[in-house]
């Protein structure tokens, strides 16, 4: 919507929505719908635009988060993308995602006042994915945006 002149929804004498409505006329899909999605539309004006490449997570940095979300979205990811999830990834790419969710739960932990745990998760990390520094890869693509509901969530972490 954002887009739209005045990020008024209205462009053109077309109305763009982002909720429930009856039928439509278009639907545009952007990268994938956020959940499961039922329309009612002739489906030769269905579009998907799908930006690539897709963002998979948006992470934030986790000195100083609390330790309860934190712990919360990795379970949420793991219940997503574990092997019995209903999007399961490959395993070697679970087990590099494990290394760094590990590493999360970690720093959460020690910097929570968990030592011990937090110790004991670092440690789980280095043997899911052995390395001799402290990040699961040496690089992220670093993107200057980041949407404001994104942005709100992360600063609830604070």
């Amino acid at each position: 919507m954002r887009q739209t002149p005045g990020g008024r929804g209205e462009w053109g004498g077309h109305t763009f929505v982002d909720g429930a409505v009856d039928g439509a006329d278009f639907v545009i899909v952007l990268n994938q719908p956020a959940e499961h999605t039922t329309v009612v539309c002739d489906p030769a004006r269905v579009f998907a635009i799908i930006q690539a490449p897709a963002v998979g997570a948006v992470i934030a940095p986790s000195a100083g988060s609390k330790v309860e979300p934190v712990l919360a979205a990795i379970a949420r990811i793991a219940a997503k993308y574990g092997p019995r999830g209903a999007d399961a990834v490959e395993p070697a790419i679970w087990r590099r995602m494990r290394a760094y969710l590990e590493l999360e739960r970690g720093a959460a932990l020690w910097g929570g006042g968990d030592k011990l745990r937090g110790g004991v998760a670092l440690a789980q990390s280095m043997v899911l994915k052995p390395r001799l520094q402290g990040v699961v890869e040496r690089f992220w693509d670093r993107g200057g945006y980041v949407s404001p509901d994104v942005e709100a969530a992360y600063r609830s972490l604070l």
